[in-house]
């Protein structure tokens, strides 16, 4: 049952620790005055009322949160403000508005992130803004339409869509390095998400990409810093990538050339395209050896370092009669012929290679020593699988 009224109608409440735990076994209203500010940690709770549209409700914390409020909460008749401060990494279970009535104020400040979650529905918001001096996000994984522009004022500030939300007047990141989240928990995204503007005057800020459907990039990403794509993730872009940093802990498929800095923050999977270069770095960032696999559809170039950290996985062939070019040291505990005829691994001159070379079957692949020195540190082949070919130079 229900039970239990938190009353916050004549002065400010704040509340540390949970309120109710669980859905059958929720407080049964939190009653604010006008103007009042009730605190909570998180927890469960019937009804929540607004005395008037400066009442706050405010979510401040630490840790790992979650706040259920099982009655969707009408603006029409009961319209306030939602605060969310503290730095908890926050579930929200509770509906805002609806089709008709925007609720009037999402205000987000402290440093946590908190996910209003997929299954509470779409909400409608009037304004979401930003405590100065914040780094708090706020995520709207069942979707949201946002009725004014948004704008950050610090570093670290971020907002996160559903597939199909909207801000009318757009998102203004500026120069801050801001987090602009796709959560994929409602289906397939395709970015730009077509109403919801992004505008930047820098390329300081990251996209993170999350949710168990595939986000879809149509467009050249050069306007961020990093791309995120986090475990159990699926993300696909369809034009050119120039950023800092490519961060992976789930699968990102590419149709051309990738100028970044990979880093494998779990057992992630880059695919790269046929004849394409990565300019940048490989490594393993994981605090785990051998997590991380590219798979080279045809040939593929990488010109930066493989696995300073740590090594990483594999490095896949993924056809016949072509060439990787590993152009500087490379840490990999399986480079991996995969049984493709006529297939060559190219090694930069001076160069060290540290760890195994995989025929995938047996008379399959040749190292190519022709011109370069090369030092080999690891296995090459096996009984029943052995590479094809060593060539050396005669100077080398």
């Amino acid at each position: 049952a229900n039970i239990g009224t938190i009353d916050a109608t004549s002065h400010n409440v704040t509340i540390v620790g949970n309120v109710g735990d669980a859905d059958d076994n929720a407080i049964k209203l939190a009653n604010l005055g006008a103007g009042k500010t009730l605190t909570l940690s998180g927890g469960h709770i019937k009804t929540v009322t607004f005395g008037s549209s400066a009442s706050v409700l405010a979510l401040s914390g630490t840790g790992t949160r979650t706040l259920t409020i099982k009655d969707a909460i009408n603006p029409a008749t009961n319209d306030g403000i939602f605060h969310l401060l503290g730095s908890a990494t926050t579930e929200v279970n509770a509906n805002f508005g609806d089709a008709n009535t925007s609720f009037s104020y999402i205000e987000v400040g402290g440093s946590g992130e908190t996910t209003l979650a997929s299954g509470s529905g779409r909400q409608h918001i009037s304004n979401v803004t930003y405590d100065a001096a914040t780094s708090g996000e706020v995520i709207f994984a069942g979707n949201v339409d946002i009725e004014n522009a948004v704008s950050f004022n610090n570093d670290g500030q971020g907002i996160g869509f559903g597939p199909d939300s909207s801000v009318t007047g757009g998102v203004n990141v500026g120069g801050y390095a801001a987090v602009i989240t796709l959560d994929s928990a409602l289906g397939n995204i395709s970015y730009p998400l077509a109403n919801v503007a992004l505008s930047f005057s820098d390329t300081k800020s990251t996209l993170r990409i999350r949710g168990a459907n595939t986000s879809t990039a149509t467009a050249a990403l050069s306007d961020y810093s990093k791309i995120i794509v986090e475990s159990g993730s699926t993300a696909v872009f369809n034009d050119s990538v120039n950023i800092t940093t490519f961060e992976s802990a789930g699968t990102a498929t590419f149709s051309e050339s990738l100028s970044a800095n990979i880093d494998f923050t779990d057992d992630g999977v880059v695919n790269m395209p046929a004849s394409t270069t990565i300019t940048g770095t490989v490594n393993n960032i994981s605090g785990t050896a051998n997590q991380g696999s590219i798979n080279a559809a045809g040939g593929l170039t990488v010109t930066g370092v493989i696995g300073s950290t740590s090594p990483i996985k594999a490095i896949n062939f993924g056809a016949a009669n072509t060439t990787v070019n590993l152009q500087s040291n490379a840490s990999i505990s399986s480079l991996n012929f995969a049984g493709k005829s006529g297939t060559t691994l190219l090694i930069g001159d001076g160069k060290t290679f540290t760890g195994g070379v995989v025929a995938g079957g047996d008379d399959i692949g040749t190292i190519d020593l022709t011109t370069n020195n090369v030092t080999f540190s690891g296995t090459i082949g096996a009984n029943g699988a052995r590479v094809s070919n060593i060539d050396i130079g005669s100077a080398n």
